[in-house]
């Protein structure tokens, strides 16, 4: 799965190093804060891949648009 997809900051837990994502589906995927960008925020609009990991689908490669 290499194409890139566009959502919505949904949730950022710096405590626990977890966010989500909604994509244009309406489906949340999740992601880890370490692999997003520094200065992201709610309600960031990102491009992103989802990638298979241990957990499940999770968002990966995300950059803001």
């Amino acid at each position: 799965m290499s194409d890139f997809l566009i959502g919505a900051v949904t949730v950022i837990n710096k405590d626990l190093g977890v966010g989500t994502i909604m994509d244009e589906n309406c489906q949340d995927i999740p992601f880890f804060v370490k692999d997003a960008p520094h200065n992201i925020e709610l309600n960031s609009r990102v491009n992103f891949e989802i990638i298979l990991g241990e957990a499940g689908l999770m968002a990966s490669n995300i950059k803001l648009i």
